[in-house]
């Protein structure tokens, strides 16, 4: 589930949809591209992608056509090369590009819609990206050009799986990639927004977790160290996949589709771990890496559902791992456990549970009564602690609560995927615990 964002539309831009193709393309790429019009090609220098595409008249909607003519107005400003010689020149050149290219963009989705011919949209997302790229040229910190650009360059990428052309979707998925990274990281063009920075991690979560999809296993089936190769190279797109949706998911918690695609790539890394357990079965380090992330996808899938309890893709993927959890609990984990102003060696071993209301820990010298209750509307921050001067080999998290006279608790376990899970678990629950959703974790935990 991809996200839009109009990061930086001027007024007047045309806004890319982000829904994700489902046609396939008539023609291979290196086809495609050396088949462009002469007029393309003559106006290649100074407009990228050239003159306009039309479509029939007789089948042109009102959008459409305002689309048409917007897009030609748009050419004609861009070939009058004089106003970049003047005072802020190279801004309204980068702006009219951009929208070009946005134009360009929304076209290539309506002919997908209406099911034209594979070719057409292919030249007109071409001629979008080569936009952004002029538009980058110029302005190469703008969040909304390398952003866009990132969008284009994925629907290329999907329409090349589609068709089968496995090198040409690593390729553009790799391109992609670096155009979502990029705009991760500017901060040009005014203040990225917490939406717009949300939706980009989450694409570029996608974009990770797709070149994981596209990795050449055939290739790879020549021996058993290139098909070992492929697979960590599949665990190593999945794993930046998780970073970037977990990113996404910590600034807006209420973000479901973030939550829900971050459960759908730990699931995958399961699935990974799994097939590399059964064919090395003397690494008895990889079954439980396997468990690990498969209870992880049941955490994240279930809060996902508890944002959006009608959402059938939702319901159906919780059906799969929902048993992993420990219903009703969200999860019930062993932790060390220690208040801030605690001695050093004053420090519990815990069970950590997490329902739809609180946060407790249960001591095993008396298992009925929590050593701490905290509501989730209650709770300030979890936050992992990475620490230099801490001994290694623990995975350590902070929790501090909304009371200033509370001392923050320390909690620290030896796996580092069980203490990220457990704080974007308590991160999530929050959130719904203060939108008043509570029932909608219980039922989604319900067994």
């Amino acid at each position: 589930m991809r996200a839009d964002a109009d990061a930086d539309a001027d007024a007047g831009a045309a806004s890319p949809s982000s829904s994700t193709p489902t046609g396939a393309s008539a023609l291979h790429e290196r086809h495609i591209g050396s088949t462009r019009t002469l007029a393309a090609k003559r106006y290649a220098g100074i407009v990228p992608g050239g003159v306009a595409t039309r479509i029939g008249r007789e089948r042109e909607s009102a959008r459409d056509r305002a689309l048409n003519s917007r897009a030609e107005a748009l050419r004609k400003a861009l070939r009058n090369r004089t106003e970049t010689a003047t005072e802020g020149g190279d801004a309204r050149a980068t702006a009219r590009l951009y929208e070009y290219a946005s134009v360009l963009q929304e076209q290539a989705e309506r002919c997908e819609n209406r099911g034209d011919d594979g070719a057409l949209r292919e030249e007109l997302t071409l001629r979008a990206c080569e936009a952004y790229g002029r538009a980058a040229e110029m302005d190469g910190e703008r969040h909304g050009v390398l952003y866009n650009w990132g969008i284009a360059l994925g629907d290329r990428a999907e329409r090349a799986t589609t068709r089968g052309d496995g090198d040409a979707a690593r390729k553009l998925w790799d391109e992609a990639i670096d155009k979502y990274e990029r705009a991760s990281r500017t901060t040009a063009s005014g203040t990225v927004s917490t939406q717009q920075a949300t939706q980009g991690l989450n694409n570029l979560g996608l974009a990770y977790q797709s070149r994981a999809a596209c990795v050449d296993f055939e290739r790879a089936a020549k021996s058993l160290e290139a098909t070992q190769r492929a697979r960590e190279e599949r665990v190593r797109s999945l794993s930046a996949g998780v970073r970037k949706f977990r990113r996404a998911l910590r600034l807006d918690p209420s973000f479901d589709r973030a939550a829900y695609n971050l459960g759908t790539a730990v699931y995958a890394l399961s699935v990974e771990y799994a097939s590399m357990a059964r064919l090395y079965p003397q690494d008895a380090s990889l079954a439980p890496l396997s468990k690990d992330y498969a209870v992880a996808a049941a955490i994240y899938v279930g809060l996902a559902l508890a944002n959006e309890p009608h959402n059938d893709v939702y319901a159906t993927s919780h059906g799969i791992v929902k048993h992993f959890v420990p219903s009703p609990r969200v999860f019930d984990e062993r932790f060390l456990f220690a208040s801030d102003d605690a001695p050093p060696d004053d420090v519990l071993d815990v069970r950590l549970v997490l329902d739809a209301h609180s946060l407790r820990a249960y001591s095993d010298a008396d298992p009925s009564v929590p050593v701490l209750d905290v509501p989730l509307a209650a709770i300030a921050s979890f936050e992992p602690v990475e620490d230099a001067s801490l001994a290694s080999g623990v995975a350590r998290a902070l929790l501090g609560v909304v009371d200033p006279d509370v001392p923050q608790r320390l909690f620290a376990c030896p796996n580092p995927r069980v203490r990220d899970r457990v704080i974007d678990a308590v991160v999530l629950a929050r959130d719904l615990a203060r939108r008043r959703r509570e029932a909608d974790v219980r039922a989604a935990f319900a067994s």
